[in-house]
């Protein structure tokens, strides 16, 4: 066992910018509940006198009344961002922290976690973090949303809702149902049917969902605190318990090279040309890759880049543009490119002359600086294909990039037989692993629209 995978199965531990290193978060681990017992009769665990919250347009959607069973899928999507400033003293604080069904949660305006780690609603799954802040005026935030119909086949959910519980001197500052959290919908984002295993394919207007706002009004309880059930009858809904998974890697990666770029539309049966691998403008391109460069599209003008990030990835994808009121940028996912007219992938390290099919997202800048795009859940493949097409201004890309999602594994090991074939092997085995290890283990049979990719089942 590498030093790596010691502090990993130890937990994860982020930092923030700051000029002395604060906040630190760290993430704790609560002993495991084996079996239920009393969770959800009596309050067993510090999370369990906090109140479940929710917007109050939406809080009166009737749950069903038993939820063991019950998949998502019952209402329409919502996504949210909850808000609260508070004080720091010298003193740590430990928080816990759930949603249902996804959050991403922020500080001071860095994401420091995401979860809750996918569960049935008779186990949902809690974290728990300390946070070492230096003293002032700070920020929580928590960007939440429950996409019901477009969810993916292995997020089950009772209904949306958010908790956080704070102990010690933040409980009343701090802790939901005790504190005045606000909350905002946040529009802009659409969904559309993407890969039943996989989840929705978003269309993101103006900016990603993790930097959007929204009119803010006070958030509501739409499940109090556990009481004292001396008769045995549980509370509808989330039994929790806490989380036995660190959490997985979130770093900001550029990788790949810049393989063919055309000075129109790639259509759905269209082959890459080879003249399109030999582009004079790639160059520029690789440069954004590398992030050493920007990018400007001209208005009026149609192009895509076909990416070849060198390796396969798990990862959210990352775009920063400026400008380009009108212009709309998809950004699809593949294992491979198609032969033509066929199923079959061939070489996959091979481009030309083949066509793209893969899961797409959609990016519709509204003309403002330093616009940030990004989905609310990580894609997966190697190759990576970006069309624009803008109107009547230019679009200026300034980045992009990847944020690499999974467990960190690295392989400690070695093997060797005298096979000079074995080490591709061994690399190939390796990589599966690492592309298959979420929440939830993947499997990787290839759905017949989008090549091979990780699924949860």
């Amino acid at each position: 066992m590498t030093l790596r995978m010691v502090l990993v199965l130890a937990g994860l531990v982020l930092s923030a910018s700051a000029a002395n290193e604060l906040p630190v978060v760290a993430k704790i681990f609560l002993p495991p509940r084996l079996q239920l017992g009393n969770t959800g009769i009596l309050p067993v665990q510090p999370i369990d006198s906090a109140a479940w919250i929710w917007h109050p347009a939406f809080s009166e959607i009737s749950a069903p009344a038993h939820a063991e069973v019950f998949p998502c899928g019952w209402h329409q999507p919502v996504l949210l961002r909850f808000r609260k400033q508070f004080e720091a003293a010298a003193s740590p604080m430990r928080i816990h922290v759930s949603a249902d069904e996804r959050f991403e949660l922020f500080l001071d305006g860095q994401r420091i976690a995401r979860g809750p780690d996918r569960s049935d609603v008779e186990h949902w799954s809690y974290a728990t973090y300390e946070l070492r802040l230096a003293p002032g005026s700070h920020r929580l935030e928590a960007l939440v949303w429950s996409i019901g119909p477009y969810a993916p086949v292995a997020q089950l959910s009772w209904r949306g809702g958010f908790i956080l519980k704070a102990e010690g001197d933040y409980d009343a500052q701090i802790t939901t149902g005790n504190a005045a959290w606000e909350v905002a919908k946040l529009e802009g984002c659409d969904f559309a049917p993407g890969v039943i295993f996989v989840g929705a394919e978003l269309t993101a207007h103006d900016c990603g969902p993790q930097w959007k706002e929204g009119d803010y009004v006070k958030a509501q309880v739409i499940r109090g605190p556990i009481p004292n059930n001396i008769w045995g009858e549980s509370v509808a809904g989330w039994k929790l318990c806490p989380t036995i998974l660190p959490d997985q890697l979130d770093r900001e990666i550029t990788t790949g090279h810049a393989v063919a770029l055309g000075n129109r539309a790639l259509g759905k049966d269209d082959v890459v040309k080879a003249e399109q691998a030999q582009h004079p403008d790639l160059p520029k391109w690789q440069a954004l890759i590398d992030s050493k460069d920007q990018v400007v599209v001209p208005a009026n003008t149609e192009q895509f880049l076909l990416w070849d990030l060198g390796n396969y990835y798990c990862a959210y994808p990352l775009c920063e543009v400026s400008g380009g009121a009108g212009a709309k940028l998809t950004w699809s996912w593949a294992e491979s490119l198609y032969l033509p007219k066929s199923n079959s992938k061939g070489q996959r390290d091979e481009f030309v002359g083949k066509t793209f099919r893969g899961m797409t997202d959609t990016f519709l800048p509204g003309g403002a600086a330093h616009q940030k795009f990004s989905t609310l859940w990580w894609r997966a493949g190697r190759w990576c294909l970006l069309a624009i097409k803008t109107g009547n201004e230019p679009l200026t890309l300034h980045r992009i990039a990847l944020d690499e999602s999974r467990y960190p594994y690295e392989n400690a090991g070695a093997f060797d037989d005298g096979d000079s074939e074995l080490p591709g092997v061994m690399a190939l085995a390796v990589r599966g692993i690492q592309m298959c290890s979420h929440e939830t283990y993947m499997d990787c049979r290839p759905p017949s629209r989008t090549g091979a990719v990780p699924h949860a089942w």
